[in-house]
C-alpha cells in the first residue's frame, strides 16, 4: 500500500486577497505570517483608464484640433492614488472608518469601484453581452435631455463665473462646444459629471 496516498495533505495557507488599481499599475496586499502586507505589483488590466482614454477624444469646434478628458482622469486616479497609499502602504486602514471634512477615504474607494465598472463598459475585451444595455441605460438621461443639458452648460460663464476658473469645468464647456456627435458629446458629458461627482465638485446643472 502507498502510504502517501493517506498521509495527510498539508494545509493551504487562506490568503485575503486586495486588488486596487493605482495609476498604471495594480496593487496586490497579501498579509504575511507577521500580520504585515506583502505589496506585489502589477499590470493594471485593459479596463484602466489608460486603455479607455481614446474613447473620450473629441474635436474642437473652433480649432479642428483632437482633445480629450485625460487630465480630469489623471486627477481622479491622483486622489484614488494618494488615497490608496495611505491605507495600503502605510497600513493605514483605520482611517476607513475615519471622516474628516474633505476627507472619506471610503467614500472614495467605494467612488473608484463604482467608476471602474463604468470605464470598463468600454472595455473592447469585456464580454459581458449586457455591456451596451447598461451604458445606454446611464447615458439615457443625458441623451434624452441634450440640448437642455448644452445649453446650461454653455450658460456656466454668465451664470456660475467663479467655477469657470476650474479646469473642470472649462473641459466641460469645451466638450459642449465641441464638434463631435452626439454619441461622444454624451459618453464625455457623462464621464465628466461622475468625475465632478467624486471630486465632490457641483455639477451646476
Amino acid at each position: 500500500m502507498n502510504a502517501s496516498r493517506h498521509a495527510p495533505r498539508p494545509r493551504q495557507n487562506l490568503t485575503l486577497r486586495l486588488s486596487l488599481a493605482v495609476r498604471s499599475r495594480q496593487i496586490e496586499a497579501y498579509p504575511s505570517h507577521t500580520g504585515d502586507n506583502v505589496l506585489y505589483e502589477q499590470p493594471l488590466p485593459i479596463s484602466s483608464v489608460a486603455v479607455a482614454k481614446n474613447l473620450f477624444r473629441l474635436i474642437d469646434a473652433k480649432t479642428g484640433e483632437a482633445f480629450d478628458i485625460e487630465e480630469e482622469l489623471w486627477a481622479y486616479e491622483r486622489l484614488t492614488a494618494a488615497v490608496v497609499n495611505d491605507i495600503i502602504h502605510e497600513h493605514n486602514f483605520s482611517r476607513l472608518r475615519l471622516a474628516k471634512p474633505g476627507d472619506f477615504p471610503f467614500e472614495t474607494l467605494t467612488s473608484f469601484a463604482v467608476m471602474q465598472l463604468l470605464l470598463n463598459l468600454h472595455n473592447p475585451q469585456n464580454k459581458n453581452p449586457y455591456k451596451q444595455d447598461l451604458l445606454d441605460h446611464f447615458h439615457h438621461d443625458i441623451e434624452m435631455h441634450f440640448e437642455e443639458y448644452i445649453k446650461s452648460i454653455q450658460s456656466l460663464p454668465g451664470t456660475q463665473p467663479a467655477l469657470m476658473n476650474d479646469s473642470f469645468y472649462q473641459k466641460l464647456l469645451r466638450v459642449a462646444n465641441a464638434s463631435s456627435s452626439r454619441e461622444d458629446k454624451c459618453r464625455a458629458i457623462f464621464t465628466l459629471f461622475s468625475l465632478l461627482a467624486i471630486l465632490n465638485k457641483p455639477t451646476a446643472l
